[in-house]
């Protein structure tokens, strides 16, 4: 047995690996040539090259294709009296989808022609490219829209016909470009355009680079044209394609252009752009101030007691109801939930908004905040109505106001700025402050507050925002951010902090005594999200110091509140329990509302779901279940991980010690109170982003409403979002 075993040892095996080897030398050789020559290909027009990864990620993938951005730009498909808005955007996107074709195909005949080393002379790969250039974003975007249609309600019309529509349309031009070719006068024409076309394209990106940029919220160089207007007409789509044709028109041409230098002339730029960067030549994102001085700023205890002797209903209480509310982060969905919530309780209890003293508001729940106060500042509330029924519904004038200006698109300014003249603006060792793509969101929110409530209160101080004799209703704003260099939290607000009672925060004040930054650019200095949003700067003590979102110290707002609450107890104890005594003054009882804005399971939902089972076991969530499962690349994502989750779990931590220190109550049997409105998970994707579809607010709005089938709120062991606002203004039927 020994013997045969050596001997098919000998014989076979060597021969078969000799031929194993052999052919796999042979398709090693095959695959490396072929993948050599296909990467040289794409390396040679990394342009092009450029376009398609974007194109692929964007609209192939599950990128922009299954985001807000994309179904709210063509949300006019839902709705039949805008049809033929829709046709027009849609129109607009196809004639720059085939501009794009064209300025791929086009670049990448220069790029590969230009370069006597590429292994793609062949002109039947030339063509393969050039068709593949030509068709590939006319594909991606009919593949996003197909994508669509299959995401939000799953019937063909209308994103479904618009994906067909589009493939159509491009066979279409095909067609009658081919015909119109033949005519000598079209390809006169047609050779005008190739031979200044370097021109044409320098000029037309410098005119989107200023235009953009310019500092003129509604006018441009003295004519009545709006950038914000431009921008949110083109939509964000629109506005990724034109910056794709712009991108690769120019880089060819520099690559080009480098080719016959013998210079890298994009690699020069990228560290002309590292270099300016370094030494700090072209930051232009310094937070806004305004121009016109301010009023004194008042302390806390003081503001509180000139804020409790001027309310309307002050002696209809034997203890007046205080409400103190905190706005979580998360981007456009916190700041229309948080809106949509405040706007709720001014709308069917208009009474208890004067019992809003304070609103501490982190990022997007920033934004929302100071969008309501202002709201409350323009349309005072009728103080002397007595209805306060949250489940009875009412003309809802605030949530329908508020819903409008967030509903707007405030993604594209802050895009058309980010890919243009703040682009450009990384190479200028000059900073130009009006190329700021910050001021895109914030001009934004401003033009739409404008518009909705007829009042600029957005562009004014945030010092200047606090209840006066004709808006009492309007609460004290708190609004956090960060600072980066030292990792403190800094408090934008009308009010004055001391560091020391305040847990060691600090307040804008400090760094702008008599301005202050207007009331857009306050919240917006919240809100810097990653990315999109750069950091702002301010100088600190003669010192330049840069300011973040606020989430990356607390995305609560509860830290600040229970400070508020902090300070409000002790005044309460000492002065107010003597002033009572004596008949001078009434008590006080605080109660806090968090609007949590990170969507969380729906256990609401899971126990109706149970109850109409008859008790049947059924799937359901709990707020309480252990995190997920460790995976892998411990080495590389276990920083990053701990990061995010520690981030998020704070909020919690935050929160809950709030609510406990709230339920501690005190020594002379009076007790203050806590309630929680959340955001549900209910299979709908919500955004970060600065867009936000009707699809979306609708559930949003929904989630404040009774459900069918709902108990009681006193019967429930988990309160919904409408009993936990009906125990937030219970306060109000607390009268003598």
């Amino acid at each position: 047995m020994p013997s045969l075993v050596v001997t098919i040892w000998r014989r076979f095996l060597p021969r078969t690996y000799v031929k194993l080897r052999a052919i796999g030398r042979f398709l090693r050789t095959w695959l490396f040539a072929s993948t050599g020559r296909f990467s040289s290909v794409l390396y040679r027009m990394w342009p092009v090259t450029f376009g398609w990864i974007v194109l692929l990620l964007c609209f192939l993938l599950p990128g922009l294709a299954n985001s807000q951005a994309f179904e709210a730009m063509f949300e006019y498909a839902r709705s039949g009296a805008q049809i033929g808005i829709l046709w027009l955007r849609l129109l607009t996107s196809a004639v720059l989808v085939f501009a794009l074709g064209a300025i791929m195909a086009a670049s990448a005949g220069d790029l590969l022609d230009s370069e006597p080393a590429t292994n793609a002379r062949s002109p039947r790969a030339l063509l393969v490219i050039a068709a593949l250039c030509r068709w590939l974003p006319t594909l991606a975007m009919s593949v996003a829209f197909y994508q669509m249609q299959a995401t939000v309600d799953g019937k063909f019309y209308p994103y479904g016909a618009m994906a067909l529509a589009l493939i159509l349309l491009r066979v279409g031009f095909s067609i009658v470009l081919q015909f119109a070719l033949k005519s000598e006068q079209i390809r006169a024409i047609c050779l005008i355009v190739a031979r200044h076309g370097n021109a044409f394209v320098i000029g037309g990106v410098a005119l989107a680079i200023l235009f953009f940029g310019s500092p003129g919220r509604d006018r441009w160089m003295g004519i009545p044209l709006s950038s914000t207007a431009v921008a949110q007409a083109l939509g964000p789509v629109n506005i990724l394609i034109l910056f794709l044709t712009a991108f690769i028109a120019l880089t060819t041409m520099l690559v080009r252009l480098g080719r016959r230098l013998h210079l890298p002339l994009v690699w020069l730029l990228v560290v002309a752009a590292l270099i300016v960067s370094r030494y700090d030549l072209n930051d232009n994102h310094m937070v806004r101030r305004t121009g016109a001085p301010t009023s004194k700023a008042s302390t806390v205890e003081e503001a509180f007691d000139d804020w409790m002797n001027s309310r309307p209903d002050k002696d209809s209480f034997s203890e007046y109801p205080v409400i103190l509310v905190s706005a979580e982060g998360g981007g456009i969905r916190a700041a229309f939930f948080s809106a949509m919530a405040l706007a709720r309780i001014a709308d069917r209890c208009p009474r208890m908004v004067n019992h809003i003293f304070a609103i501490s508001g982190v990022s997007g729940g920033a934004i929302g905040a100071a969008l309501f106060a202002s709201a409350i500042k323009a349309w005072p509330v009728d103080a002397t109505a007595q209805r306060c029924d949250l489940a009875q519904p009412v003309p809802p004038i605030y949530e329908n106001a508020l819903a409008e200006v967030l509903q707007d698109d405030h993604l594209s300014p802050l895009l058309a700025r980010m890919l243009f003249s703040d682009a450009v603006q990384q190479i200028i060792p000059y900073p130009i402050d009006s190329f700021d793509r910050q001021r895109g969101l914030e001009y934004s929110i401003e033009r739409a507050f404008r518009r909705v409530f007829s009042e600029d209160l957005m562009s004014m101080s945030i010092y200047n925002l606090r209840p006066d004799v004709t808006s009492p209703a309007v609460p004290y704003l708190f609004l956090n951010t960060t600072e980066v260099q030292s990792g403190r939290r800094f408090v934008l607000t009308p009010l004055f902090l001391q560091s020391q009672p305040f847990g060691g925060a600090q307040d804008w004040h400090w760094l702008d005594w008599d301005y202050g930054p207007p009331l857009s650019a306050a919240a917006g200095v919240s809100a810097r999200f990653p990315v999109f949003s750069p950091a702002g700067y301010f100088f600190n003590n003669g010192r330049k110091a840069r300011y973040v979102d606020g989430g990356y110290v607390d995305n609560s707002g509860t830290v600040t509140l229970s400070e508020i609450f902090h300070a409000l107890y002790l005044l309460r104890e000492e002065k107010y329990l003597e002033d009572y005594k004596a008949g001078k003054t009434t008590k006080f009882a605080m109660t806090s509302l968090h609007i949590g804005n990170a969507p969380a399971c729906d256990i609401i939902r899971d126990a109706l779901a149970t109850r109409q089972a008859n008790g049947k076991e059924l799937p359901h969530c709990d707020l309480n279940d252990a995190a997920p499962v460790a995976g892998g690349f411990s080495e590389l994502l276990s920083p990053l991980e701990a990061v995010i989750g520690v981030r998020s779990a704070q909020v919690e931590y935050n929160l809950y010690q709030f609510f406990n220190r709230i339920d501690l109550g005190t020594d002379l049997n009076r007790f203050d109170y806590h309630s929680r409105v959340q955001m549900y998970d209910r299979g709908i994707s919500v955004p970060l982003g600065w867009l936000l579809s009707s699809r979306v607010a609708a559930e949003l709005r929904s989630q404040l409403d009774a459900r069918p089938g709902e108990p009681e709120c006193e019967s429930q062991t988990k309160s919904s979002n409408l009993c936990e606002l009906q125990s937030t203004v219970a306060g109000a039927t607390w009268e003598n």
